[in-house]
């Protein structure tokens, strides 16, 4: 038989340390915390009955949900944020990422899973050719590129839908 006692407010005590602004922002800056400290605020990994996500807490107070998302540093060169199965890489320098980027990258992720295999590599292929000719001709509109205006206008009707009158508009989205 298990015997049950009533405890003092003394014995369940927990320390949960408070955080100032700035000090938020060196905690949560990346690594194993599954957290990033981007432009505007903070996204934070998080996963749920086998389910990833991710939530993006703004400066401001704002906060949006990614389900099938989550986030991660690196890039595959030339410090450019990428989608790759459901991982959302904010590039070399994503203090300057900000929530537009993520609904354009969340975009991507959208492609991935609305479409085919193939139709997903060709989307990968088309995004990489525009990023190669952006760096070698200098004045090309990477977001004319047919898939990256797609996964532009996929994080917009995400994020009107789900945040409706939300102020923020996906990089590269031309309504």
């Amino acid at each position: 038989m298990i015997k049950l006692s009533r405890l003092s407010l003394s014995e369940l005590e927990v320390v949960i340390p408070c955080f100032e602004n700035d000090a938020l922002r060196d905690v949560v800056g990346g690594g194993a915390t599954g957290s990033y400290a981007i432009s505007g605020g903070n996204i934070v990994n998080y996963e749920f009955d086998g389910e990833k996500y991710c939530v993006f807490y703004g400066d401001n107070g704002d906060s949006f949900v990614f389900r099938g998302v989550n986030v991660g540093s690196g890039s595959m060169g030339g410090g450019v944020a990428y989608q790759l199965n459901g991982t959302i890489h904010l590039g070399d320098s994503y203090s300057s990422f900000d929530v537009d980027d993520m609904l354009h990258e969340y975009g991507h992720y959208m492609q991935q899973i609305l479409g085919s295999f193939g139709s997903y590599v060709g989307v990968a292929a088309n995004s990489l050719w525009a990023t190669i000719r952006q760096k070698l001709s200098g004045n090309y509109d990477y977001y004319s590129n047919s898939s990256e205006q797609k996964a532009s206008l996929l994080g917009q009707i995400y994020m009107d839908y789900y945040y409706p009158g939300s102020g923020h508009t996906a990089t590269g989205y031309q309504p």
